[in-house]
């Protein structure tokens, strides 16, 4: 039998490293395991051989196995499986392929999702490492020679992409790519073998082994048995602790072969895309609203946020079941962001629609600019929506270090002072400062001294005891803390610096200057100066 089945192997099977022992391999494994599983014990890696159904056909079946094969393949619990109850088209079938593309059309019709590629993922079973042990081992009894120092065996998992990926794409014509932004999650479950692996639980205990983290030991069974017990796992962590037993060892508490499977796999299916980012910039008119939701206690101290209203209107765009949202700094509360405003992302968790044109975010632009949304779009306005690659994130926290920005400061001054006395000050230029930690943000700071430069100064007098201070500043620079001192944590200061009293009433980041995202908004909300107080006109 083993001279007809070499002279039909290709010259890809001819190749695999176990091939020489194929007799032996054969002979051990017909029995109880399915066509593929044979070949990946043999170390066949040519992914076209698993993943063609004509490649395994009844005659080669016979030649392969005597007859067929009683039960659930031992190996691979079914999943490598082909069946004889195919259709016309595909008389021979993989045995959940018919389940899996059901359960896939149901998931595709009710999340609407979109792609245009997709890739495989796959959770199994942990018993499955375990039996690939127990049947690895079996070959070392029954086969003189065999290599089994380093195993050579092809993943279920890779297997099943192969094998899987073929099928989805000839008949959903869904194109399959090892990489892509779209997932079909394959979970797999088997209920007659999902304890098959807890023996590690007693055996780690008694040899020491190192647990891999941050896996944790569930407690005693709460039938009072002492036994311990594995608490649900990955087949990785299984593997890790295998890798530190000996096969004498694993012998001694695990059946070799593997028992015969009694239940056939249960399936689930979930779809998931990969975070799309939508980057823009916000201007902000109202000094009442926090630029994240500001809750102490469980009460909010605003009642709206700069996050809240960004994702009010985009998130829906895209079905997307959550966000994260990032910025080139922050401002506080009652600090307005003006001019062409800051730069932001938002990260949009699985989205289901992800074919969003600039057409459609300049109109969401327009709606929300003119107030047609919501009464929040009138306290906060955003422009330069745009897609971005992954990579150009970090644009927005590298430029932390980096950027510089614009103020406009409503400062008042106790003692009269000539402009010529103003300008003796704010004409220096590149001007040093320490800033020690505010009080006013100590409880969440680290307490240190943060050395900062203020690039330039400018202001515009209003009357005699208030100014509009301009300051063109590092990022970081607390600006509030450099006009009135902080009671002296910084030094100089335009307190110290004017030798009286000043305080700042208002504030405004009127630019970050960040090359991030592009310029692509032609409508951009007018941004006033911002107005004198009526008591002081």
């Amino acid at each position: 039998m083993s001279d007809e089945v070499a002279s039909q192997l290709t010259a890809d099977i001819q190749v695999s490293p176990n091939y020489k022992y194929l007799p032996s391999i054969l002979d051990v494994l017909s029995p109880t395991c399915c066509a593929r599983c044979i070949l990946r014990f043999t170390g066949v890696q040519a992914p076209h051989i698993y993943s063609k159904t004509e490649m395994i056909t009844e005659p080669e079946r016979k030649q392969l196995r005597e007859g067929p094969l009683p039960g659930i393949c031992s190996a691979c619990l079914g999943l490598l499986e082909e069946t004889m109850i195919g259709s016309a088209r595909d008389p021979i079938q993989h045995r959940y392929e018919g389940k899996i593309n059901e359960m896939l059309s149901q998931e595709l019709t009710q999340t609407e999702a979109q792609f245009d590629d997709y890739t495989l993922a796959i959770s199994l079973p942990p018993s499955l490492i375990i039996r690939q042990y127990s049947i690895w081992y079996l070959l070392r009894q029954r086969t003189q020679g065999f290599n089994g120092d380093v195993p050579i065996i092809v993943e279920i998992k890779e297997c099943l992409k192969w094998t899987l990926g073929r099928f989805l794409q000839d008949h959903r014509k869904m194109e399959f790519k090892f990489q892509s932004n779209f997932t079909v999650t394959l979970i797999v479950k088997n209920e007659s073998t999902n304890t098959e692996h807890e023996f590690l639980a007693d055996m780690k205990e008694k040899e020491g082994l190192q647990k891999p983290k941050p896996q944790r030991l569930n407690k005693r069974r709460a039938n009072g048995d002492n036994k311990k017990v594995m608490p649900e796992v990955s087949s990785n962590y299984v593997s890790k602790l295998l890798d530190d037993i000996t096969f004498e060892k694993f012998k001694e508490s695990s059946p070799i072969p593997p028992p015969p499977v009694t239940s056939e796999c249960s399936l689930a299916v979930s779809l998931s895309h990969s975070p799309i980012y939508v980057a823009g910039r916000y201007i902000k008119y109202s000094r009442d609203i926090s630029q994240s939701p500001w809750v102490i206690d469980g009460v909010r101290k605003t009642q709206f946020s700069v996050e809240e209203i960004l994702a009010g209107p985009i998130l829906p765009m895209f079905k997307a079941q959550g966000y994260k949202f990032m910025s080139a700094g922050r401002e506080d509360s009652d600090v307005r962001m003006t001019g062409r405003g800051r730069p932001f992302v938002l990260e949009i968790e699985n989205p289901k629609v992800t074919r969003v044109g600039d057409d459609v975010f300049r109109k969401i632009e327009h709606l929300h600019n003119s107030g047609a949304h919501s009464v929040e779009s009138t306290l906060v306005k955003f422009v330069d929506l745009q897609i971005v690659p992954k990579g150009e994130v970090s644009k927005i926290k590298e430029g932390e270090q980096t950027k510089t920005k614009n103020y406009r400061a409503l400062v008042w001054i106790s003692r009269s002072m000539t402009d010529e006395e103003l300008r003796a000050i704010t004409e220096r230029k590149d001007l040093v400062i320490d800033q020690k930690t505010p009080v006013r943000v100590l409880h969440r700071r680290t307490l240190a001294v943060r050395q900062k430069k203020i690039h330039s100064l400018g202001f515009e007098r209003i009357n005699e005891h208030f100014i509009y201070l301009d300051l063109h500043t590092e990022s970081g620079t607390y600006i509030k803390e450099f006009v009135h001192g902080d009671l002296g944590r910084t030094q100089p200061s335009f307190t110290s610096l004017l030798g009286c009293q000043t305080d700042i009433l208002e504030l405004d980041v009127t630019s970050v200057n960040l090359d991030f995202p592009s310029q692509v908004s032609t409508e951009i909300p007018e941004t006033t100066k911002a107005e004198i107080p009526h008591y002081l006109k």
